[in-house]
């Protein structure tokens, strides 16, 4: 009875680990949610799958993607469709490269890798720019045209100058919201 309840356990743990399996498979079985965030084919799909394991240049992508042996090279076509994936997917903000040194490899961006994450513990991926971020800006933006109007209807010196001081404030905290949303995708 005991044999029988270990193998029942040990089952059960294959089971788990099956359904769990590595990082890149539970990818692409998400695919739904990576074609609501934009993903727009199963080629995107697993260029990302493969970069979740790290940075990698495009002909390296086409060869594992395409390719069932590691010494047979991608042709021109297959390259290319890898190339223009790519493309968009850096356009949609979820692969970058470095602008600078000899290789530059394609790898996800941080925010990519959060909604990686998010998709694969089945939760709601956030969105990019959040709302808090769009209050910062529209009170920059309001605060900066009332310290305008005020500029030109000559009211107290010490109105105006305090009206500029909180439009300064919120302009510096919308520039900080700005720079963190740029570190996520570059």
């Amino acid at each position: 009875m005991q044999q029988a309840h270990d193998a029942e356990k040990e089952h059960t743990e294959k089971g788990d680990a099956e359904k769990d399996g590595p990082p890149q498979k539970r990818l692409l079985d998400n695919i739904d949610p990576l074609k609501r965030l934009g993903v727009e084919d199963v080629l995107q799909a697993e260029i990302l799958a493969r970069l979740v394991n790290g940075p990698a240049a495009t002909s390296d992508l086409a060869s594992q993607i395409f390719c069932n042996k590691d010494s047979e090279a991608a042709s021109r076509a297959q390259y290319m469709r890898v190339a223009r994936a790519l493309v968009g997917l850096e356009r949609k903000g979820y692969v970058a490269r470095s602008p600078f040194g000899k290789q530059k490899p394609y790898r996800l961006t941080r925010y990519a890798q959060e909604l990686m994450a998010a998709i694969a513990a089945d939760q709601r991926p956030g969105s990019l720019i959040s709302r808090k971020d769009i209050i910062w800006c529209v009170l920059a933006m309001s605060s900066a045209g009332l310290s305008l109007r005020l500029t030109g209807m000559e009211p107290p010196s010490t109105l105006v100058m305090g009206c500029w001081l909180v439009t300064g404030i919120f302009s510096g905290l919308c520039a900080t919201r700005l720079a963190r949303i740029l570190r996520r995708i570059w």
